[in-house]
């Protein structure tokens, strides 16, 4: 029964890859975007605070403000969510039907094909991020305990 069900998750879980991997345009902009973004919040962050002449603005001082944007850059890797354009996309296109007759829950679908789509997206686009973060900005690991937690608690989210 348990693998039967572990099965069909990772059946949907293929589709969502796959999906992702479909959308090739899409994901290589996206691939260029992320790193461009962290680099366009470092400069414009590193030169409010030349200009202000302050090593602490509202209580974070420059390091702390990167370590929270990179942080939270990996956190919405692991959270975004485009359920709502796909239970769309199949209600416009008359998909929705055969979603409800199939063996697992619509909600069990559309979890496993998000973890789908969004592992292309955690392995492919955090790998720079964690890269640009701690080799070129210096960024400091936490104790592995704490490393560990944060993952379980983002994965949970």
């Amino acid at each position: 029964m348990i693998a039967k069900i572990l099965r069909n998750y990772w059946a949907t879980g293929k589709m969502g890859l796959k999906v992702g991997l479909q959308y090739r345009f899409s994901f290589l902009v996206t691939m260029l975007t992320t790193p461009l973004s962290l680099f366009m919040y470092f400069f414009l962050w590193k030169s409010i605070y030349s200009f202000t002449g302050q090593e602490i603005i509202q209580g974070f001082t420059f390091s702390t403000l990167i370590e929270y944007y990179v942080l939270s850059m990996i956190v919405g890797f692991f959270t975004w969510c485009d359920v709502d354009k796909w239970i769309s996309q199949d209600v416009r296109h008359g998909r929705i039907i055969s979603a409800f007759v199939a063996p697992m829950s619509i909600l069990s679908q559309n979890l496993a094909f998000e973890i789908g789509i969004n592992a292309l997206a955690i392995i492919l686009e955090m790998i720079p991020v964690f890269l640009i973060g701690f080799v070129l900005f210096g960024l400091h690991a936490a104790p592995l305990l704490n490393f560990i937690m944060f993952f379980v608690s983002v994965a949970l989210a």
